[in-house]
């Protein structure tokens, strides 16, 4: 192998342990900056890809793997200009649990609801915590062969 063979291998493997380190800050922050704290489902729904390197480009994936992640991060019914939510049976009710219901925790029932806007917890603050968990990993000494 040449040295710049060998150099450019070396810069690879640094940059993949960098990532890989930025990652696991970036999944953390976010887990920390999920709604639904008294569950923590969203929080332990946030996985992520390990480093992929291709040629010179390194890629991953950062989700929430939880059904309502969506939801709680762009909004739902008429936050999202889809109407109003509606019980899908003619005469049905919607039932939620309501931690911070009008009679304390509980149980309620509605023939239909707003829906709830978006808490943008995930994609808007993105670019910005990756950001910050790259230069965290670089602070700590992650770019490494």
């Amino acid at each position: 192998m040449s040295i710049l063979a060998g150099l450019r291998q070396a810069v690879l493997d640094a940059s993949e342990n960098l990532m890989n380190a930025a990652l696991a800050e970036c999944r953390r922050a976010t887990a920390e900056a999920s709604p639904t704290p008294e569950t923590g489902d969203l929080a332990r729904s946030i996985v992520t890809d390990p480093a992929n390197v291709s040629g010179e480009t390194l890629t991953s994936t950062i989700r929430a793997t939880a059904q309502h992640a969506s939801y709680t991060d762009e909004g739902t019914g008429i936050y999202v200009g889809r109407g109003r939510i509606t019980a899908r049976r003619p005469g049905g009710v919607l039932r939620f649990y309501w931690i911070t219901g009008p009679d304390g925790p509980g149980e309620y029932f509605f023939r239909s609801v707003a829906g709830q806007p978006g808490q943008h917890w995930f994609a808007q603050p993105m670019g910005d915590r990756w950001e910050a968990s790259l230069d965290w990993a670089s602070r700590a000494g992650a770019f490494r062969a």
